[in-house]
Parts: C-alpha cells; sequence; structure tokens
C-alpha cells in the first residue's frame, strides 16, 4: 500500500514538472546560481523546525519519538502534498505516526503558528 502511494505520489509530481516544464526551465535559467541552492536549504531548515516542533509537541503529549523516527514519520507523509487534495500529507503523518503507537488523536496535533496580521 505504502509503496503504491509512493508511485502516485511521483506519478503526480512528474507529471505536473512535464505540464509545467517550458516554464518551470525558464524561471530557473533566469536565476542567479545562488539562489536555488540557498532556497532549498532554507526550505529543508524550515521543514526540520516543523518536524523538532511536532516532535516536541508529541513528547509533550505523551508520545515521545526517536529523532530519526520523527524524521521519518514527518518528511515521508509530506510527499502527500504532492497527490490532488490538501488532506493527503495529513492523513498520511497521522497514519505513519501510528507505526510508534502514536494514537491518532495526538498524531494529528500540529504545533500552530499565525501572523500577527491574523491575530484577533
Amino acid at each position: 500500500m505504502r509503496l503504491a502511494l509512493l508511485a502516485l505520489v511521483c506519478a503526480c509530481a512528474g507529471a505536473a514538472l512535464y505540464a509545467n516544464w517550458t516554464q518551470a526551465r525558464a524561471a530557473v535559467s533566469e536565476l542567479p546560481l545562488w539562489v536555488l541552492p540557498t532556497a532549498v536549504l532554507a526550505g529543508m531548515l524550515g521543514l526540520v523546525a516543523q518536524m523538532m516542533a511536532w516532535r516536541s509537541l508529541l513528547a509533550g503529549l505523551g508520545s515521545p519519538l526517536p529523532r530519526a523516527a520523527a524524521a521519518r514519520v514527518m518528511f515521508v507523509g509530506q510527499l502527500g502534498k504532492y497527490l490532488p487534495g490538501s488532506v493527503w500529507a495529513f492523513v498520511a503523518q497521522v497514519e505513519l505516526a501510528r507505526d510508534w503507537r502514536v494514537p491518532r488523536s495526538r498524531g494529528r496535533r500540529r504545533p500552530c503558528w499565525r501572523s500577527p496580521s491574523r491575530w484577533p
């Protein structure tokens, strides 16, 4: 089942890239050489920070996870973002966390950050 989901994610991502290849190539070729690696690094650091916050939240709720397990659950679950529909990354993360005995009620918790412009 998980292998089929991974194949589906790769197929959807590949189809999206193929459909937009001309635009993507033109956009990337206009960037200075340092921009793309810097953006990728910044994105990766943001995901690591998100994973550590989620891991701390789970530990505070009584379901501590080893760092490697939390990374696997978070990063594999994030592949669901590339499937049509907005719920798949969330569902994948909750289900992967169950492998580590994290109850669904805890696995669905996410740290919430709100920008000051949205504060009441």
